[in-house]
């Protein structure tokens, strides 16, 4: 039963998606998906619309975010191409149902008349748990006092060593930071190789080498995602190992500009071979770049 109305409810987001497919001033959407499909209350969810602007409109980031009580936005990315524009929106619903997105200034055009749908655990037949009985149970004192005084020896034991563990806490936690690129990146790949057969070999790279140059960006804390292919070139002796794969690199990169810039069009078994170059770049710098 919970299967079914995950199916229905992911039908009707394709639905309400097709609906939003039309004109609107100065642009025109072509595409609207959002990652994950299906997303619950809370959930962070990347929303992608490829429009198409028309003549002399532009389309920017926004200086100042919608504020609603019942959605936080984290993040809004433009990915210009010759054709087409993808808008990026990370956000967080806290509603549950169907509502139109605010409304969101991006330069010359007003996005709007965009639906989303958000899931809830009730709507799925999850019931509340009942009463709890009784917790406590009679002389409930005696085992409070063993109670604190265990949690006291256990204190007086870790005190001495708190700096130390205070210290490993803070490294494990910078290890999980330091790889949340990486796992980024991973996800949006395995997501891209799923979608391989219905994107165009330009659409293909613009995800392909946006992803890769978003992560060496985070990875590094150097503007990769904003340079051009011989920016890259010349930033890759000096923020990449000595041993890095280079020209794999650069290679899928000059492939990606003539897919983006000059319509050139690749087999599926080339863009499968570069998305696995990436993936194996991606790894080795997990390796390497600490």
């Amino acid at each position: 039963m919970r299967g079914t109305k995950i199916l229905v409810t992911v039908f009707l987001l394709s639905l309400l998606g097709l609906l939003s497919l039309e004109a609107e001033d100065g642009y025109r959407v072509r595409q609207v998906v959002f990652l994950p499909p299906h997303f619950y209350v809370g959930d962070t969810v990347e929303l992608r619309i490829k429009v198409e602007p028309e003549q002399g409109y532009r389309i920017r980031v926004p200086s100042k975010y919608p504020s609603e009580s019942w959605i936080t936005f984290h993040s809004i990315r433009i990915l210009s191409g010759r054709e087409d524009t993808e808008i990026r929106i990370e956000f967080s619903p806290f509603f549950a149902g169907t509502r139109t997105l605010p409304e969101i200034r991006l330069g010359d055009v007003t996005l709007k008349n965009i639906k989303l749908h958000t899931s809830s655990l009730i709507e799925e037949g999850k019931e509340f748990a009942g009463p709890m009985g009784q917790v406590l149970i009679p002389g409930t004192r005696l085992y409070v006092v063993l109670l604190v005084s265990i949690l006291t020896v256990i204190f007086l034991i870790v005190f001495p060593f708190h700096a130390r563990i205070r210290r490993q806490i803070e490294r494990i936690t910078a290890g999980f930071k330091a790889k949340r690129p990486y796992k980024n990146l991973i996800r949006n790949l395995t997501a891209l190789n799923k979608e391989l057969n219905k994107l165009s070999s330009r659409e293909y790279y613009i995800v392909l080498t946006g992803e890769f140059k978003q992560y060496l960006s985070n990875k590094t804390s150097n503007p990769f995602f904003s340079s051009t292919t011989g920016e890259i070139t010349n930033m890759a002796s000096d923020w990449l190992p000595v041993d890095f794969p280079s020209r794999k690199l650069l290679s899928v990169l000059r492939r990606g500009d003539l897919a983006k810039f000059g319509g050139k069009n690749f087999s599926d078994r080339r863009r499968r071979e570069d998305l696995e170059g990436v993936r194996e770049m991606a790894k080795f710098l997990e390796g390497e770049v600490e």
